[in-house]
């Protein structure tokens, strides 16, 4: 009897104690008593980190287990891996040790004996999460890069931009824009550069990327920033042009512009001003030199950008900040609008209230819009990101949002489907692809050795 009064008594002050801590931690969070202040910037961080982020349906076990290097629980997708009349996909070919353990061969499908894919995303390599890989017709994985990850609880692999006329690489994952050459080598890390979306090569030494609300000019071979000016810019130097304001509040005013002479624009700032995220900027992609004769109505520089929450495709001369063409509302929450070799603008349609995704393209000097890859026909909807090219030969290759590469001619026949198998049933996320021909690749290794 007396050893059950003990236990008793030892359990009853067990759970006055755990009350007692659980009441004061509230009080911390709702009264902010005594240590809020010392726990405060901690407070926040874990509060933000178990809400997570809106788009974010991880719960906290699945975080902990991507944050901590164990399953990559942030990006993995389901496996849509089926074309309909296609054989299975074969495993890819790699060297012994490319990829951590816990995760399957990568697959392809392919009808080719030609070219490269160099393919940037989320791969698990064995010695980081992030980078880029190169794969040949024959399905055999011939090259690859790494990047660092300077935030492990990244919720996003962020983007890849490749200049083909160096061989540069880039990415801009967590708060950071990092470049290497083809061979692997580390060329510059910018830190604590809010770069977002696109890194787009201008062909002629200097990419163009996004800081917030900013458009940035900067040097391939160090990062230098050589330009840069804001989407208030553009609205002083419209104002007889309302493209870019349909989801500003009804009571901003002119004098807010002035937001735009500051070092830095935050988000949290714009709803002054603006509805939740009333632009979104996801693609920069500068006019070049080659291309420009095939648009005789805009210059070599010309910046063809993509304003995905106005589903608005506009072009910017940077040199007066005009907007000298525009599209509203023929395609939905798209990404990736490229100057097509044809003459058109392309677009990485995602039609995000639909059933599936397109790739589209726009006639410059009509309203006219057609259709050049039909989602349907893959089992491709891509409802938040996306990345396209069209080749010389009007071939075209997109990355869906299940783990996939396709490269398809225009009767929607695949030429080469690559899918980054994480397990039987999930992906890991890819977000870019640029294709190298057999030319492009030989000149391109020369300097790497062997």
């Amino acid at each position: 009897m007396k050893r059950f009064e003990e236990l008793y008594f030892k359990a009853a002050v067990l759970f006055l104690g755990a009350f007692f801590f659980l009441a004061w931690g509230i009080a911390i969070g709702r009264y902010k008593v005594f240590p809020y202040t010392l726990l405060k910037p901690h407070y926040d961080k874990v509060i933000a980190y178990v809400k997570g982020h809106p788009e974010e349906e991880t719960t906290i076990k699945e975080k902990i287990e991507n944050d901590f290097g164990g399953v990559p629980e942030r990006f993995l997708l389901p496996n849509n891996g089926f074309i309909p009349g296609y054989a299975q996909y074969k495993p890819a070919s790699y060297r012994n040790g490319l990829f951590k353990s816990n995760r399957a061969s990568p697959g392809f499908i392919s009808n080719t004996k030609f070219g490269y894919y160099l393919i940037y995303g989320v791969f698990e390599f064995s010695d980081a999460r992030y980078g880029a890989l190169l794969v040949d017709g024959s399905g055999r994985i011939v090259r690859n890069w790494t990047f660092e990850i300077t935030r492990p609880d990244a919720i996003d692999p962020g983007f890849g931009g490749f200049d083909k006329s160096t061989g540069t690489l880039f990415d801009n994952v967590s708060t950071t824009i990092q470049a290497q050459d083809f061979c692997g080598k580390k060329l510059w890390t910018l830190s604590d550069v809010y770069s977002h979306h696109s890194i787009e090569p201008t062909g002629d030494g200097y990419i163009w990327n996004f800081d917030n609300l900013f458009f940035e000019k900067r040097r391939v071979d160090d990062g230098v920033l050589v330009e840069r000016f804001s989407i208030f810019d553009l609205i002083e130097a419209n104002p007889d042009l309302h493209v870019l304001e349909p989801r500003l509040k009804l009571d901003w005013k002119i004098k807010d512009l002035g937001k735009s002479k500051k070092a830095v624009m935050d988000f949290e700032e714009l709803p002054e001003i603006g509805l939740f995220d009333p632009f979104h900027f996801n693609d920069i992609t500068p006019l070049t030199e080659s291309l420009s004769k095939k648009f005789p109505a805009f210059r070599p520089g010309d910046l063809l950008i993509s304003a995905r929450s106005l589903n608005l495709v506009f072009i910017v001369r940077p040199s007066t900040k005009k907007i000298i063409w525009y599209r509203f509302g023929l395609i939905s929450r798209q990404h990736d609008p490229d100057f097509s070799p044809d003459g058109k603008i392309s677009v990485y349609d995602n039609r995000t209230h639909n059933d599936y995704s397109h790739i589209s393209e726009l006639d410059v000097e009509t309203n006219k819009i057609s259709v050049l890859v039909d989602g349907k026909n893959f089992g491709w909807f891509n409802k938040g990101s996306g990345n396209h090219q069209i080749l010389d030969d009007s071939s075209i290759i997109f990355v869906d949002s299940f783990g996939r590469i396709l490269h398809v001619d225009r009767e929607g026949k695949v030429i080469f489907s690559f899918l980054n198998s994480f397990d039987e049933n999930r992906t890991l996320q890819l977000r870019n692809v640029w294709y190298l021909t057999d030319a492009d690749y030989r000149r391109l290794s020369e300097k790497c050795g062997s």
